[in-house]
């Protein structure tokens, strides 16, 4: 297994809610993508 993080950026350390829909997005789509493959 891997480990997946998403980096945080900026002086308070918090994550701008479109970044994480974003990343979540991605997340997903590669989940999906693995799926069909197999």
């Amino acid at each position: 297994t891997h480990r997946i993080s998403i980096p945080r950026f900026g002086n308070l350390q918090t994550t701008e809610s479109l970044n994480v829909a974003t990343a979540t997005a991605i997340l997903l789509s590669e989940f999906k993508r693995r799926i069909i493959e197999t």
